[in-house]
């Protein structure tokens, strides 16, 4: 399996979300909400030695370990395969704390192996 260091992806990351704002999310199991209608910013983030920590809407944790390579187009970011995703999302109309605010234990809602190349963010060629 091709991996990439967390922080490199990290760093594409980062930009990436620096030029959309904002993007809707693809994970092996499927669509995070509706498709191209639930929008996500990037809002934390970190690295680790073998994970990739990202917060959106200070209320989703999506934790990527050992990720693949990056593929960024102008729409679409892909995380090439990784060894494994977890989602945490915190449910809507709960008060909301960010994770990196929060000393709560990770609730591992979807944690699934990925073995295939992921598209994991798309954002309409439009300006939001």
């Amino acid at each position: 399996m091709d991996e990439v260091s967390p922080s490199a992806a990290l760093s594409a990351i980062i930009q990436w979300y620096e030029r959309v704002k904002a993007a809707s999310m693809e994970l092996p199991q499927g669509w995070f909400g509706r498709p191209h209608d639930t929008w996500l910013h990037l809002t934390w983030s970190a690295a680790t030695t073998h994970k990739l920590l990202l917060e959106f809407n200070a209320s989703v944790l999506l934790v990527i370990t050992d990720p693949g390579p990056i593929a960024v187009l102008d729409a679409e970011l892909r995380i090439g395969a990784c060894r494994q995703v977890t989602l945490d999302p915190q449910e809507y109309g709960e008060e909301i704390t960010s994770h990196a605010a929060s000393a709560r234990v990770l609730r591992a809602w979807h944690s699934t192996p990925c073995r295939r190349q992921l598209p994991i963010a798309h954002c309409p060629m439009r300006s939001l």
